[in-house]
């Protein structure tokens, strides 16, 4: 069905169009309204709004400067609209890129969507997926000072740990939330209770676009980290910061299956694969003074995990539910909740666990196709979430019941121990393959020793 409707929107829609944008510049605030459309029928305006601290004032920057980025956001949020129609044509008005450019967002447009492709059921191939039609040329922004790091927040246990490891250096961040969630609130205002490092984005997405896929347009994952990525440095060269410190790890690298011979990971523009890609993007063509890395890429889960556990400030606040998070809440039913509770459950208690998830989730009976789609103990693919590795999980669940003291173990935990040999479960060194600055690195050894 999905692959019918491709062709038909395809063949009806034959032109994506970045027509232009608007910027709106005050002190501290800069808004962008973007203007894109598919073949002058369908018009979508998104924005963007950055509020920044009161040490920084935008209007002393250039115009110029602050096109180019705004442009190049408008690069990254165009993938959420052409989505619904995949036209095979994208044609940039709003600014010149490099054939290199041109060729590095092509090849964002097909791995970046693989997720779609995969969802949707669309047999697609690099070569002929979209063709990207720009002006030719570059721009190089003004060199300015930078200093520091910006750190993006999401509320969930990996940029908190993050940023406790970052404080251990002697370092206050800079603070980076796009459309904030309560636990995001919590954990910046418990760090920056006067609002002084703290600066936010605030992302709509177009209505129409919305009403589209409730027509049947096509729908599904794009990837949002590359948002991240071209968001944070802009946000960091702006504010006069020198680092962008993501929090992704090395299980993101992990692909959730295979589709028409190309890999699909959820996940895409959180791995070291697009970590690398964008970095070079980045200083070929965007903001070559900022530098982007994950601190936590030397780091498998359970690494994570572990440390994040002792941390007693933040283990009231996190939340990484993409269901309840907006609610405030964990659901208790998604692959998210189960995997970390589960990520979680050898470094703390089962009351503790209990109180923070609102219940024990490993004793819900009905979660079982979950949970073994978490540990690979089912034909299904790793959910398409962001989890760890099948041998992080059953890792972090051997070390569980090794721990366990309440007989009978709890429903989920007792099925596992009869199925698999925990003498044969482990996972790989941490500190394989990473981009850290060797400050950085050295800092969080010594954290972990």
């Amino acid at each position: 069905m999905s692959e019918n409707r491709f062709n038909t929107l395809r063949q009806r829609y034959r032109r994506f169009t970045y027509a232009h944008f608007d910027l709106q510049i005050a002190p501290q605030k800069l808004h962008i309204t973007y203007h894109f459309h598919i073949d002058g029928v369908h018009h979508f305006r998104p924005t963007l709004t950055f509020s920044f601290p009161g040490a920084t004032d935008l209007s002393r920057f250039e115009r110029a400067d602050l096109e180019h980025l705004a442009f190049h956001l408008g690069l990254a949020e165009m993938l959420s609209y052409w989505k619904c129609t995949c036209a095979p044509t994208v044609c940039i008005e709003a600014g010149a890129l490099a054939p290199e450019a041109v060729r590095w967002w092509q090849r964002l447009f097909f791995e970046g969507l693989s997720e779609f492709v995969y969802v949707n059921r669309i047999y697609a191939e690099p070569e002929s997926w979209v063709k990207i039609e720009a002006p030719e040329g570059t721009y190089a922004l003004k060199n300015r000072p930078l200093h520091g790091a910006l750190l993006p927040i999401g509320g969930g246990k990996d940029s908190a740990l993050s940023l406790d490891i970052l404080e251990t250096m002697g370092q206050k961040p800079l603070l980076f939330a796009i459309n904030p969630i309560a636990a995001t609130r919590r954990i910046c205002t418990l760090c920056d209770p006067e609002n002084a490092r703290t600066l936010t984005l605030e992302r709509t997405i177009d209505p129409h676009l919305i009403a589209l896929n409730k027509q049947g347009y096509l729908n599904g994952h794009t990837p949002f980290s590359a948002v991240v990525a071209f968001a944070s440095v802009a946000a960091a060269y702006l504010s006069g910061t020198q680092d962008v410190v993501l929090s992704n790890e090395t299980s993101a690298n992990e692909a959730n299956t295979i589709f028409n011979g190309h890999e699909v990971n959820h996940q895409y523009s959180k791995s070291l694969h697009f970590e690398r890609l964008f970095r070079d993007y980045n200083t070929r063509f965007f903001a070559p003074e900022v530098n982007y890395f994950s601190l936590l890429r030397p780091l498998h889960e359970i690494t994570i995990a572990r440390a994040f556990a002792k941390l007693e400030r933040f283990l009231p606040l996190f939340n990484s539910c993409n269901r309840g998070g907006r609610a405030d809440r964990w659901c208790g039913e998604c692959p998210k909740c189960l995997f970390s509770f589960i990520i979680l459950s050898p470094f703390l208690p089962p009351d503790r666990l209990k109180a923070i998830f609102g219940a024990n989730l490993l004793d819900k009976a009905d979660l079982k196709p979950l949970f073994n789609e978490l540990t690979g103990l089912d034909e299904a693919h790793k959910p398409l979430e962001c989890v760890g590795t099948y041998e992080e999980v059953k890792l972090a669940l051997c070390e569980t019941i090794r721990r366990e003291d309440a007989h009978p173990l709890p429903a989920l935990l007792a099925d596992f121990q009869g199925r698999v040999d925990c003498a044969g479960v482990h996972v790989p060194e941490d500190f394989e393959d990473h981009n850290l600055p060797p400050e950085y690195e050295a800092a969080l050894r010594r954290y972990l020793a």
